[in-house]
């Protein structure tokens, strides 16, 4: 039950564990816990209140859950409870909006996707460019795991909110912790960012799973669950080639291979 209402509103549990700070193993046992009606052997209060909120609010869509899961986690008291009510009240729709955006942004690392929109004189990215570069490193499988291994599904290019259901047999083999549903939305990475004279060209951008690509940002060293990446050179001089590496053991993941 909880699943589905999180998945009517479009919140993963991976929404869930970022803005709890709750692992999702321990949302799914928190989650059978409740709902086997043992709720009183979920040490975790505040993933109690936020269960009966699913539960028992009528009117409940996305802002409205994300909002709970800050009031909940973000250790605001009654009176700080009290200003943001008020704000809200006073809030057109734009604001509102604006406002749910930036809870949105928030949850995602804070960086925005990468827009099908021309830059200047460069090739703009195309839906049609992506699959060719997915088809680059991913030839013809639909179901893969980025770099970071996050879930990415071919059919689900510029999608923010797509998910897919994970048997127990297809989480084992994509090296997923357990069986559910999981984020499968991806675009295009630069793995040079542009802020930092990276370009549109396909010599430097990798599939990554929208999650990653705002988590990795605007930086070339970054930490993605608990793992640090580094982007290097690897080739190339009048025309640079990039990859990315694990920083602490030093393996080459994605990109171009550097020439021996």
């Amino acid at each position: 039950m909880i699943k589905t209402i999180l998945n009517k509103c479009h919140v993963s549990l991976t929404d869930v564990s970022e803005l709890s700070r709750v692992s999702r193993v321990s949302l799914e046992k928190y989650i059978l816990l409740y709902e086997s009606d043992h709720k009183e052997f979920i040490n975790n209060k505040g993933i109690v209140v936020f269960f009966d909120y699913l539960e028992t609010e009528k009117n409940i869509s996305k802002a409205s859950v994300l909002y709970c899961l800050i009031r909940l986690f973000s250790g605001l008291g009654t009176y700080e409870d009290r200003l943001i009510n008020s704000s809200l009240e006073r809030m057109n729709k734009e604001q509102k909006r604006q406002m749910i955006e930036g809870i949105n942004q928030n949850i995602n690392g804070g960086a925005c996707c990468v827009e099908d929109e021309s830059d200047n004189n460069e090739e703009s990215i195309s839906k049609e460019k992506a699959l060719r570069i997915w088809k680059t490193y991913y030839g013809d499988y639909s179901l893969v795991c980025d770099f970071a291994g996050r879930i990415m599904n071919k059919d689900d290019y510029g999608k923010p909110q797509a998910g897919i259901d994970l048997s127990e047999e297809d989480a084992k083999s994509l090296s997923q912790e357990v069986e559910g549903r999981y984020y499968c939305g991806w675009n295009l990475h630069h793995m040079m960012p542009k802020e930092k004279g990276g370009s549109n060209s396909e010599t430097n951008l990798i599939p990554t799973n929208i999650k990653t690509n705002e988590m990795a940002s605007n930086k070339t060293s970054y930490v993605i669950d608990d793992h640090l990446y580094e982007v290097r050179r690897t080739r190339g001089k009048k025309v640079p080639y990039y990859g990315i590496y694990d920083k602490e053991s030093g393996e080459f993941l994605i990109g171009f291979t550097p020439l021996k």
